[in-house]
């Protein structure tokens, strides 16, 4: 999650190029073991969460009775989400 700074981002992943403006607050997705390639025009800072399959797999299951190998997280780019958003900022405390 964007935390400060605006600028132009570009990403190259699975053979898509988005790009748009990093705001504080906007987010990118990227789904385990994928590979993306990031272009920017200037500085930003940001807060990287990294999450294990096994926890996210148990939050799945505990809080939505889901099988999770039956949720996929697709990659998302400079979306917002204040759920997420919170959720963040609380674990960068």
């Amino acid at each position: 999650m964007y935390t400060a700074g605006r600028h132009r981002v570009r990403r190259l992943q699975e053979g898509r190029l988005p790009e748009g403006w990093s705001n504080p607050g906007t987010l990118n997705l990227s789904p385990a073991n994928s590979y993306a390639r990031w272009e920017a025009n200037g500085s930003s800072r940001a807060i990287v969460v990294f999450l294990k399959e096994v926890h996210l797999a148990r939050v799945i299951l505990e809080n939505w009775a889901a099988d999770p190998r039956s949720v996929e997280i697709g990659p998302k780019f400079l979306i917002r989400d204040p759920m997420i958003e919170a959720l963040v900022a609380q674990l960068a405390i």
